[in-house]
């Protein structure tokens, strides 16, 4: 009985491991688009108001663009869970 438990311990920590290692890996990879949501939409606030509409489009084109590449990140990671899961 004792073996059996230490057996699922260990296991359990192998399976926490792995899980803090996936969160870690999704947050670095979600950590730029973010960051470029954050610092195109901190232009817009500030400097809108004197930008040239041309300015303001590309900046919004860029804020969708990273907002588009955080959504498939999470769309790949969500795909690979699921995949993970039917196996």
């Amino acid at each position: 009985m004792e073996h059996q438990l230490r057996k699922t311990a260990d296991e359990l920590m192998e399976t926490n491991k792995t899980k803090d290692k996936f969160f870690s890996i999704i947050a670095h990879d979600l950590k730029n688009p973010f960051l470029s949501l954050m610092g195109f939409s901190e232009i817009l606030i500030q400097k809108s108001r004197t930008m040239s509409i041309a300015d303001i489009e590309e900046c919004s084109q860029l804020i969708h663009e990273a907002a588009k590449n955080a959504q498939q990140l999470l769309q790949n990671y969500w795909s690979g869970l699921s995949l993970r899961q039917e196996n």
